[in-house]
C-alpha cells in the first residue's frame, strides 16, 4: 500500500498534478517510505517552496535520510543559488551525509566563503574524505586563483590523496597551462600516483618529447598500469603496425620490454 501511494505520487508529478502529487507524498511518507520525504522537499522546492522544501527535508533527515538534504543542495546548486545550496549541504552533512561535506566546500567556494570552503573541507578530511581539498584546487584553478589553488592541492597531498596534483595537472591541460600541467604530473609521480607517469608520457608525446615519454610510459608500465603499453609503444621507432600492435602488446607482457639503451 505504501509504495503504490509512492508510486501513485510519482505520476501524478509527471503528469503536472502538483498539488495531488504532494498530497501523495505525504501519504507515502506517512505510511513510512522515507524517499517520499525527499521528494516532497524537491517538489516544494521546484515551487519555490524554499520553507516547505527544508521541511520535508528535516523530515526525512529525521526518519534516517540525510540525502534528501544532499539533493535539495545540488537542486539549488543547479540554478546557481550558492548561498541556499550551502545551506543545505550544511544540513545534510550534519545529518551524516559524508560527501555532503565535499559538496559544501564546493557550494562555499562557489559562494565567494573561502574560508567556510576551507572549513567544510577540513570536517571532511577529518571523517576521512580528503578529495574536499582536492575539489578545491581544482575549482580555484579554473577561478585563475593560482595561488589559492597551490594552497589547497598541498593539503590534499598532505592529507594523503596522492592523485590531487595528477588531477590538478588535467585542469591545468584542458586549461592550455602545459608547464604548470608538466610540474604538476611530476609531482603527483613524486606523491606516488602512477597514473601522473601516464599524464606525462600522453603530454609529452604531445609535443614530440619522445625520449622523455618512452621514460615516462616505461615507468607507468613499470608501476603497473596495463593501459600505458598502448602509449610506450607509440614511442618506439620499430613500432608495429596498429593491426598487430594488441600482439606486440601481449608478447612485450610475456618477455617483457627491452633494454634501455
Amino acid at each position: 500500500m505504501a509504495w503504490t501511494c509512492h508510486l501513485l505520487a510519482r505520476l501524478r508529478d509527471r503528469a503536472g498534478d502538483r498539488s495531488a502529487a504532494a498530497a501523495a507524498y505525504r501519504e507515502a511518507a506517512a505510511l513510512g517510505v522515507g524517499a517520499a520525504w525527499r521528494d516532497l522537499a524537491l517538489l516544494a522546492e521546484s515551487d519555490g517552496d524554499s520553507m516547505a522544501a527544508e521541511e520535508a527535508a528535516a523530515q526525512a533527515a529525521r526518519t534516517g535520510d540525510p540525502e534528501a538534504w544532499t539533493a535539495l543542495a545540488e537542486a539549488r546548486e543547479e540554478i546557481g543559488d550558492d548561498a541556499g545550496a550551502a545551506h543545505a549541504a550544511a544540513e545534510a552533512a550534519r545529518a551524516g551525509d559524508l560527501d555532503a561535506w565535499i559538496m559544501l566546500a564546493r557550494a562555499r567556494e562557489n559562494a565567494g566563503d573561502r574560508s567556510g570552503a576551507e572549513l567544510a573541507a577540513n570536517l571532511a578530511a577529518e571523517r576521512g574524505a580528503t578529495d574536499a581539498w582536492s575539489a578545491l584546487a581544482r575549482m580555484r584553478e579554473r577561478a585563475r586563483d593560482r595561488e589559492g589553488s597551490r594552497r589547497a592541492v598541498l593539503r590534499a597531498a598532505d592529507l594523503g590523496a596522492s592523485d590531487a596534483w595528477t588531477a590538478l595537472g588535467r585542469v591545468r591541460e584542458q586549461l592550455g597551462d602545459i608547464a604548470a600541467a608538466e610540474r604538476a604530473y611530476v609531482r603527483g609521480c613524486e606523491a606516488g600516483d602512477t597514473e601522473g607517469y601516464t599524464a606525462l608520457g600522453a603530454l609529452y608525446l604531445g609535443q614530440g618529447r619522445t625520449p622523455e615519454a618512452c621514460a615516462a610510459y616505461r615507468s607507468a608500465v613499470d608501476a603497473g598500469l596495463p593501459d600505458a603499453w598502448e602509449g610506450l609503444l607509440a614511442t618506439m621507432p620499430a613500432q608495429a603496425p596498429r593491426a598487430t600492435s594488441a600482439q606486440m602488446v601481449a608478447r612485450l607482457r610475456t618477455t617483457g620490454l627491452p633494454a634501455q639503451g
